[in-house]
């Protein structure tokens, strides 16, 4: 869907980080070691950031062999091998280039908004009890 319509992965994707951050860390209960709340914040973050990535980086992989697909079947339909040939060749740049923006920008992208949303859940929740 983020691939389709961009626009709609820009207000998804960083809302999706920072609420599954959110919703996770309650139910994750007692660390081994009392660690600050900014470094369990981004801990989470970064296990939140590593799986949106993962997720959007699957969606741009799905999404261009669809689109290859579609280059393969217009091109077979019009017996053009000059137009299946540019259109594979732009398309395995633009593949190069979407994954490219998956990995650095989903990664970084959704760090941030997984540690913001696990610090908005890390200060409503209640202190745990050490014995």
């Amino acid at each position: 869907m983020t691939s389709f319509v961009p626009c709609c992965g820009f207000l998804l994707f960083p809302a999706g980080a920072a609420s599954i951050a959110y919703l996770i860390v309650p139910k994750l209960g007692l660390y081994a070691t009392p660690e600050t709340k900014n470094s369990l914040a981004l801990s989470t973050g970064l296990g939140i950031g590593v799986t949106t990535m993962g997720s959007l980086v699957l969606a741009t992989l799905l999404s261009q062999l669809i689109g290859f697909l579609f280059i393969g079947v217009t091109s077979a339909l019009s017996r053009d091998r000059g137009g299946l040939t540019l259109g594979l060749s732009f398309g395995l740049l633009s593949l190069i280039a979407y994954l490219a923006f998956a990995i650095i920008g989903g990664l970084a992208i959704g760090t941030l908004c997984g540690f913001l949303g696990s610090l908005l859940a890390i200060d409503r929740t209640q202190p745990a009890q050490y014995y």
